[in-house]
């Protein structure tokens, strides 16, 4: 309930105006026609008179605060459709902004997760091989590593530097930074990106 309000406080045009149509829909189908279908269309264009101008307001500001909008169009399809008399499709547009508002708050909420959780896979600690590929390791922060520096990478672990391949050959997973699920085939001398996990076992 407390999710469904806050969804409601967030985007009131949507349930405004699912709750208007209905209205509008009953004074048609209710009060005889003609009067019916006049009062129910002249509620339903000036509910989507008062949303565009409501939106446009809330454009405006954010114009003026440095934020670009996007719902001009949807507020001269709003008044154009009200001109021409189709007071359903007046309230379509207007239902379809918040949807659209949800709709991006949503992909930039994912977005935000993503990037987080990337973030919080990034290795603070590096393994630095002393001297030559088969010497032994040193546990050192990941700020401390510079150019030149060889590092050990194990299975399961994440690249925690961009670098070059001194294996042979190597797969990494590479699905948080391609969206590729299958593992890529690396060969010596090839990139690594930091952030691929290392493949194996």
């Amino acid at each position: 309930m407390r999710r469904a309000a806050g969804l409601v406080g967030r985007y009131p045009l949507g349930p405004a105006t699912l709750l208007v149509g209905s209205v509008s829909a009953a004074l048609a189908l209710l009060v005889p026609a003609p009067a019916g279908v006049g009062v129910g269309a002249w509620v339903a264009s000036a509910y989507a008179l008062g949303a565009a101008v409501w939106v446009a307001v809330a454009m405006f500001r954010e114009l003026r605060s440095g934020r670009w909008g996007v719902d001009l169009l949807a507020v001269l399809a709003v008044v154009a459709t009200v001109l021409v008399g189709d007071h359903w499709a007046a309230l379509i547009v207007v239902l379809m902004i918040p949807g659209g508002h949800a709709l991006a708050d949503y992909a930039s909420h994912r977005a935000r997760a993503q990037l987080r959780a990337l973030l919080d896979r990034t290795p603070t600690v590096a393994h630095r091989l002393r001297g030559h590929p088969e010497g032994e390791t040193d546990d050192v922060p990941v700020d401390d590593i510079r150019i030149g520096d060889l590092l050990a990478v194990r299975p399961g672990e994440t690249v925690p530097v961009d670098a070059e391949l001194l294996d042979a050959e190597a797969e990494l997973d590479e699905s948080s930074l391609t969206g590729e699920s299958l593992p890529a085939a690396q060969q010596r001398g090839d990139r690594l990106r930091s952030g691929s996990v290392a493949s194996g076992s």
